[in-house]
């Protein structure tokens, strides 16, 4: 399980856990999926198996159970009713399936919880790219629907789209953007080691992050063309042979009205000539084609801004820590100070007592 966590000044200790289901029990208890509806049974049809006055189950002498005509009648019913609904899954087929996939945890991902000062405020099934308002507390069991928050503040979660781990916290409020520290170990911590070392990773990584969320446009851009020779190639014969049956109909020529518009005379106006100017290819297929582009230039703005952002809340942190320390070591320096006053004091009323019992 991993712990983000960030100290505020203001706003406290806030911490993002990230983890199974199992794991996340052990910070928030309250991590549990919802209770089901009381007024359904176990098949989720909400019918009883003992039916109105006593009909449907009943018992014989001998403890069996027998199933009165009306029961049976109602089941034939309850079985219409479900004959086009989705049936769900048998425990042992769903466990089949989970072992095929690999998903031996609760759920598929890591689940997310979200804390201010020990008091849980959102809880997400699966971590995703999700922007959570930060209130006070939410209540057990509960899971946060609304993760595209827009009013301040509010925790901004950011998901690696290809290996699926976290790759930023970060607290965003009218002070600017705040990024939690990383779990030491995690990938996003080997990450921002990375991004340290060399100052073309600083650049390059936020870039490329920023590619994944357009992976689509790259994809379209690679396997676009490919995609539609396959496809002609497929249904061209399939097309014109149905176009061949299609038979040629001579559609009868209509004398349409001639209208007679009245000319007019606009002045004309000496525009200055321009030169001829010829893009060259790329440009003109760039002008072309501007869903391809626009991601990709999109991307490297958000990287280069997440960068940005990044060395703002470092410089952040260590004004913070500053002011920590400052503070601690003022506490420290009274605490010295008091501590001597009573010294100094205790001494005084001793010497005093000396004098008095000299006299």
């Amino acid at each position: 399980m991993e712990q983000w966590q960030l100290d505020h000044p203001e706003r406290g200790t806030l911490e993002a856990y990230v983890g199974s289901a199992d794991e996340l029990r052990t910070v928030d208890p309250g991590f549990t999926p919802g209770a089901p509806d009381p007024g359904r049974d176990d098949d989720g049809t909400g019918a009883s198996p003992v039916g109105d006055e006593g009909h449907g189950v009943k018992e014989s002498s001998t403890g069996a159970p027998v199933i009165t005509p009306a029961g049976a009648s109602r089941a034939r019913g309850s079985t219409r009713r479900r004959a086009g609904e989705r049936l769900p899954l048998s425990p042992g087929r769903k466990e089949k399936l989970r072992t095929h996939l690999g998903l031996d945890d609760e759920w598929a991902r890591p689940g997310l919880v979200l804390m201010r000062d020990g008091v849980v405020f959102a809880r997400r099934r699966s971590i995703g790219n999700v922007k959570i308002r930060l209130v006070r507390s939410t209540p057990d069991g509960h899971f946060t629907e609304h993760t595209q928050a827009t009013e301040k503040p509010r925790v901004e979660v950011s998901v690696n789209p290809v290996r699926g781990y976290v790759m930023d916290v970060q607290l965003r409020d009218d002070g600017g953007v705040t990024a939690f520290d990383a779990p030491v170990g995690s990938m996003a911590a080997h990450r921002y080691a990375a991004m340290d070392s060399s100052p073309l990773k600083r650049v390059l990584y936020p870039i490329l992050g920023g590619l994944g969320k357009s992976g689509w446009a790259v994809s379209v851009l690679v396997l676009g063309p490919l995609v539609a020779r396959l496809l002609a190639w497929i249904f061209g014969p399939i097309i014109a042979w149905m176009a061949s049956l299609v038979p040629d109909i001579d559609w009868p020529d209509i004398p349409w009205p001639s209208v007679s518009w009245p000319s007019v005379d606009l002045p004309s106006i000496p525009w200055p000539r321009l030169p001829s100017w010829t893009p060259p290819g790329w440009l003109a297929w760039l002008l072309e084609h501007p869903k391809v582009w626009v991601p990709i230039v999109a991307a490297a703005f958000w990287g280069v801004t997440a960068n940005r952002n990044r060395r703002r809340s470092e410089r952040k942190k260590a004004e913070w820590a500053k002011r920590h320390a400052y503070a601690r070591l003022a506490a420290d320096l009274h605490a010295l100070h008091d501590s001597r006053t009573e010294e100094d004091q205790g001494a005084a009323e001793s010497l005093r007592a000396t004098r008095v019992s000299q006299d």
